[in-house]
């Protein structure tokens, strides 16, 4: 019996042999499938076909919020020793798994490229292309002892998780998309960007008063709100 992948057939099938091995992604042993358990199959169009008929049993792997454009982090959950992950996202939403998409080459537990040092925990970064699709497209990843595994010849031990995710449009800043909130500053007076020797935010008023420049800060397009350091 096989631990099976459930996203959309075109993507392909994956299989994992389920035995006797600790090997697996998450809080859960994988449990084993008869059938396809393929979104087309059993109606899991967001990758749920495993869970609708069996166990939930994918549990092992975070994404968050991913933006074309951007550099995201995300952290995958392993049980059992000298594993491989693998992983991919179908970033064009073609309908299948290139070999340019594939995001996790290799990863082990505390080797190159893991950015957590906790055992157990794989954390690593993906960068989002411009060109991704925003419409819902598929991420896949595997967890085996067989390094080097494509996006889908069997595996003879470990796990198999699929996930539906959506890609948020990137963000054109602006003027208008930002703002900048000043205290006590001077007529002109000019606020750096942290650990930047070439960007300055100036503050122009409308009075003639003078005083010391005490604080800034700057909100970006996508509302995060950093300190500057006045000069």
């Amino acid at each position: 019996n096989y631990d099976q992948g459930d996203a959309p057939t075109a993507l392909g099938i994956a299989n994992h042999l389920v035995n006797t091995s600790t090997l697996y992604l998450g809080s859960d042993t994988p449990d084993a499938e008869t059938t396809t358990l393929n979104a087309d199959a059993i109606g899991g169009s967001n990758g749920t076909g495993d869970d609708l008929n069996r166990n939930d049993d994918e549990n092992g792997v975070t994404i968050p919020t991913l933006t074309q454009g951007q550099t995201a982090t995300i952290t995958a959950t392993v049980a059992g020793a000298g594993g491989y992950l693998q992983g991919w996202i179908d970033w064009n939403g073609d309908g299948d798994f290139d070999t340019n998409e594939k995001i996790a080459p290799n990863l082990q537990d505390n080797g190159a490229g893991d950015l957590d040092g906790t055992t157990g925990t794989i954390r690593f970064a993906v960068s989002v292309p411009s060109y991704a699709t925003t419409s819902q497209t598929f991420a896949r990843f595997r967890w085996s002892t067989t390094s080097d595994l494509d996006a889908t010849t069997a595996a003879n031990d470990g796990e198999v998780e699929d996930y539906a995710l959506t890609v948020s449009t990137a963000v054109t800043a602006s003027t208008s998309a930002c703002r900048v909130s000043v205290q006590g500053a001077a007529n002109g007076a000019t606020f750096r960007w942290p650990s930047s020797t070439n960007n300055t935010v100036s503050v122009s008023t409308n009075n003639s008063w003078s005083a010391t420049a005490v604080s800034a800060s700057f909100t970006d397009a996508q509302s995060v709100t950093r300190l500057l350091s006045g000069t």
